[in-house]
């Protein structure tokens, strides 16, 4: 393993759901960004088949942020559907 040193504006620690979404606002918004996980680039993406059971509860105002930001069309309308009632059990 090699040390790298970059210069960046911003390092953001995780590919998931909001890591992934601020990456791209602040990229977007013309900020320099480090992007880091612990999974390499290709088991980052997850075949199209891929179904996970974790649930995500997206708010209107989120929702239109992604819109804004160009990736709520990219989403898969098969898995999106609006919630009425959650139990949660721990």
């Amino acid at each position: 393993m090699t040390a790298t040193q970059l210069k960046t504006d911003v390092t953001i620690v995780g590919a998931g759901l909001v890591g992934l979404a601020a990456t791209v606002a602040l990229v977007q918004a013309g900020y320099q960004v480090v992007l880091v996980d612990s999974q390499t680039q290709q088991r980052l993406r997850y075949p199209a088949d891929d179904w996970d059971q974790r649930i995500y509860a997206i708010s209107p105002n989120n929702m239109q942020w992604l819109s804004q930001l160009g990736i709520w069309p990219l989403m898969d309308k098969s898995r999106i559907t609006e919630m009425q009632a959650m139990e949660i059990w721990g």
